[in-house]
């Protein structure tokens, strides 16, 4: 279903109608009518709350649902916002103020099942599950590891690039967006000065650019680049990724290709555990 995706904190909604909601993810503090709710929690939120997201020193990005999903432009097979091309979501941009957005009041069994379980306990004009998903962010003071794997162009780089590139902390800069983040540290030197064709990236993918400093490629990352692909960041680290801010620092961790596949269907596993652990408590 499409959810909506806050950068940092200051957004507000005013609910013209009851909804079942849930907040994830960093960056802000969820609130309704100015009383604090947990993230990963179902809340039932009856109409003309104000929903409003105070600042966090935690992550980057939140992440609001509504059971049913909001109503978007669905273009090639998403319903994802890609502003560059002003594609998808609502009128393929980001949000302004006044903007009035809808969604689909046909929700599904479990839904309708939390609802009824919350709708006794209003208080404030929400009410908030007695359980939800527990998730993992980094502490804002703590240096951020990814883990990494080689990638097709690695041996472009001095030998020693296991000491250059992993032995080194780097800092988000804040020349930094969806589509890539830049970091800054020591300069990754080549072996030689060499041009290559653009070739394909995807989100995840580092390439070393002219200056020799990295860019992570991000959810709006392009489809080919002509910068060399020194690492691809595994894909369990990505949603990590997602929430690191300008100033934070990281460092990498070079895994093998059989730990990354393991990270990820361990992540994919706990996801269909929690989905099931969800209908089974309304389905007994």
């Amino acid at each position: 279903m499409p959810v909506l995706e806050i950068t940092s904190h200051g957004a507000e909604f005013l609910l013209e109608a009851d909804a079942l909601i849930s907040c994830c993810g960093g960056g802000s503090l969820p609130m309704v009518n100015g009383w604090p709710i947990e993230m990963g929690r179902p809340v039932w939120v009856t109409t003309s709350s104000i929903l409003s997201f105070a600042p966090s020193r935690r992550g980057f990005r939140s992440y609001l649902a509504l059971a049913g999903g909001f109503t978007s432009r669905h273009q090639l097979e998403s319903s994802s916002t890609y502003t560059p091309a002003a594609l998808g979501g609502f009128g393929g941009r980001v949000l302004h103020a006044g903007d009035r957005l809808s969604w689909n009041d046909s929700i599904g069994f479990v839904s309708q099942a939390i609802v009824k379980s919350l709708s006794s306990k209003l208080v404030n004009g929400f009410a908030i599950s007695s359980w939800g998903a527990s998730f993992f962010l980094q502490t804002a003071s703590s240096v951020g590891v990814i883990r990494i794997l080689e990638g097709p162009e690695w041996d472009w780089f001095i030998q020693n690039t296991d000491m250059s590139f992993l032995s080194q902390r780097f800092i988000v800069s804040d020349r930094s967006n969806r589509m890539g983040y830049r970091l800054k540290g020591l300069e990754i030197e080549s072996l030689e000065k060499k041009e290559m064709i653009s070739s394909a990236v995807c989100p995840g993918t580092i390439q070393i650019s002219h200056d020799g400093m990295p860019i992570l490629l991000m959810a709006d990352a392009q489809t080919t680049g002509g910068y060399p692909r020194i690492v691809q960041v595994c894909a369990a680290d990505l949603p990590f990724c997602a929430q690191l801010r300008p100033g934070d620092a990281v460092v990498f961790e070079k895994i093998q290709m059989a730990q990354a596949e393991a990270l990820f269907l361990q992540q994919q596993r706990g996801l269909r555990r929690l989905e099931t652990a969800v209908s089974l408590r309304f389905n007994q």
